[in-house]
């Protein structure tokens, strides 16, 4: 008899997964985003969060380290 594995979360560790962010996209815009996961092999959510975190960064918000410890 084998142990059941637990449920494996597809967020990296340390992801907020309880409250997801929702954006509504034109259909071209969708369509170049997909594309774009599909070559970086990437899940459309991780693609919309690298997008973000490098617009953010382009407009000079800081993004701010939560502390260790």
């Amino acid at each position: 008899m084998s142990i059941a594995k637990p449920p494996v979360s597809p967020a990296r560790r340390g992801i907020l997964t309880t409250r997801p962010v929702s954006a509504r996209l034109m259909p071209h815009e969708l369509a170049a985003l997909e594309a774009q996961a599909l070559k970086e092999n990437r899940s459309l959510s991780s693609m919309v969060r690298l997008m973000l975190i490098k617009g953010m960064e382009a407009s000079g918000l800081p993004l701010i380290e939560p502390s260790q410890g």
